[in-house]
């Protein structure tokens, strides 16, 4: 039992090991949520979904909508195969976010760094790699569970370029 941003929660766990994908589902819906940049986002494609409630200041139509999103596919598989889902199609991401370091220091290499990375390049390199390593041990060891995290992702593709062409327009 708990609370994230005045909306209270409670998760029942059962199974071998289930809190193992429960936090990483949480943590994601969290920062996914919560993220100012992703709010307005939000409001560019879905404005409903990106009003924050007037007393917990937070955007609980969102957080519903994830919250149908995760029992849907919470009802239509097993734990292994939405972890096989989540975890193969965000390690996916978490890589190129982390490759995405390279870009920005050639595009702009005089950029001021508040923040400097340990260890650049080796640090990132080692990240990618890994991540690299998850999702190619990912597609051998489970190719259909591959295939259909990936199918998940690119279904947001025509939504995406639908609202980014609005954008653009607008």
């Amino acid at each position: 039992t708990g609370a994230i941003g005045g909306v209270r929660f409670r998760v029942e766990a059962r199974g071998t090991h289930p809190e193992r994908g429960y936090a990483e589902i949480v943590r994601l819906l969290d920062a996914a949520s919560f993220d100012d940049d992703v709010r307005r986002r939000a409001q560019a494609i879905f404005r409903r979904l990106a009003e924050v409630h007037p007393r917990f200041r937070t955007p609980a139509i969102a957080v519903l909508a994830g919250g149908v999103w995760s029992a849907l596919l919470a009802w239509t598989g097993t734990f292994q195969q939405l972890f096989t889902y989540v975890i193969f199609a965000g390690w996916i991401f978490y890589g190129l976010a982390a490759a995405s370091i390279f870009v920005y220091r050639r595009r702009s290499p005089d950029a001021i760094r508040p923040y400097r990375v340990p260890g650049y390049p080796w640090t990132p390199l080692l990240f990618v790699a890994a991540s690299a390593a998850l999702v190619i041990n990912t597609i051998a060891a489970a190719p259909r569970g591959a295939a259909v995290g990936i199918g998940i992702v690119l279904l947001g593709l025509p939504a995406y370029l639908i609202w980014r062409a609005r954008a653009r327009s607008a």
